[in-house]
């Protein structure tokens, strides 16, 4: 488990490092990454700005569904605020 963990964060660490895009295959599609890893994930906590706390799971995935509509939408900086 210990070089599974540490092999996993020597790949985290290569990936933050690499400067400009990355290619692979996926799906029979080639995909080009142009993001860090870390610049694309969201961390998602049960308990938001304002101190509601989501305890269902319904409700956690309405909070993800808005989140990404504000997301993708031009009103981006309102999806801060959920």
């Amino acid at each position: 488990m210990e070089a599974n963990a540490y092999a996993a964060l020597k790949e985290l660490d290569h990936f933050m490092s690499l400067q400009g895009t990355f290619r692979y295959r996926f799906g029979g599609r080639e995909i080009e990454v142009r993001k860090k890893p870390f610049d694309m994930v969201f961390l998602v906590n049960r308990e938001n700005r304002a101190g509601k706390t989501f305890t269902e799971v319904e409700d956690l995935m309405e909070l993800l569904g808005l989140g990404l509509y504000l997301l993708a939408g031009p009103g981006q900086g309102a999806s801060r605020d959920l």
